[in-house]
């Protein structure tokens, strides 16, 4: 007998009655749908779904939720470029919304990748024994490559239980997802912009306030190598440009007020280092300078 997961907890259906799981779920009147009953819990998928369907499933019978079923929110996946050099693929950062009780889960996921076709299915977060200490969520990271321009079916399974249909749109310069439905699953952000080659973006940020004219001086050099560009707004990955044309870099970055900036830059990486490299003598700690570039480049 195998043993429930975590993620299963609590769950077990060893006789498979179909007819009385559907019975557990539904009550028809005059054979009219008149309800579903909605069970939750709070570590599993398999609660979300209920214990019937789990029944259901054993006896390979399909189940067709109503338009108006309720299931909890259980993975988040984010899409990401790949940046480096050359063709850049896109990932789906994969995370659980729960925050779990070790550091060190990953997530089991299954991929299917045919001729403009996507079918992933999230089954569970695993641990990977000794626990380590404090709390994370589970997380992994899938790399579907370097696509091709085109329209993808995209299918996201949760266990088999639940299957959600829509469309990955690979475009010159965005990728856009848009699902018919979004049982169990968040996806950030709907429509990613690609970052344009010969972009670099950051921040400069004075920690103290006798530091901020040195901090200016910084985008004052800076702006001394570069081409204005003006990005259209919306989310990039690590960054994101607002209706106001504001630079917003990743959150973990972004520590206090200061500059940030993106720009469009033909010069050498030589430059740039030797650039951050001053100000960073000068300033020390407490002038925090970050840039980055479309190939990966930290500097």
């Amino acid at each position: 007998m195998r043993l429930l997961t975590k993620f299963e907890d609590g769950l077990f259906l060893s006789i498979c009655p179909y007819k009385a799981a559907i019975t557990w779920f539904f009550r028809f009147k005059s054979g009219m749908f008149v309800q579903m009953k909605k069970i939750f819990a709070r570590n599993t998928v398999g609660l979300l779904f209920g214990i019937p369907i789990l029944g259901c499933l054993s006896c390979n019978k399909e189940v067709n939720f109503p338009a108006d079923v309720d299931i909890s929110v259980t993975f988040r996946i984010e899409m990401n470029e790949k940046l480096q050099p050359g063709p850049r693929s896109l990932e789906f950062e994969l995370s659980s919304l729960e925050v779990l009780d070790c550091s060190n889960y990953d997530i089991d996921y299954e991929l299917e990748q045919g001729t403009h076709i996507i079918h992933l299915t999230l089954n569970d977060w695993v641990l990977h024994e000794p626990c380590e200490p404090g709390t994370g969520v589970a997380k992994d990271i899938l790399d579907l490559g370097t696509l091709d321009q085109g329209d993808y079916q995209l299918l996201i399974s949760l266990k088999d239980v639940v299957q959600n249909e829509g469309l990955l749109l690979v475009r010159p310069d965005h990728y856009s997802i848009r699902m018919e439905t979004s049982y169990g699953i968040l996806i950030y952000p709907n429509t990613l912009l690609r970052i344009p080659e010969n972009t670099i973006w950051g921040g400069v940020f004075p920690l103290v306030d006798t530091l901020s004219v040195l901090a200016d001086s910084f985008i004052d050099n800076l702006e001394m190598l570069v081409e204005p560009d003006s990005l259209a707004s919306g989310v990039y990955g690590p960054f994101e440009i607002n209706s106001d044309q504001k630079v917003i870099l990743d959150g973990s970055k972004e520590q206090v007020d200061g500059n940030t900036f993106a720009f469009r830059y033909e010069g050498t990486r030589d430059d740039l280092v030797n650039l951050v490299g001053y100000y960073r003598s000068v300033g020390s700690s407490d002038l925090v300078i970050y840039l980055f570039d479309e190939e990966g480049h930290i500097y």
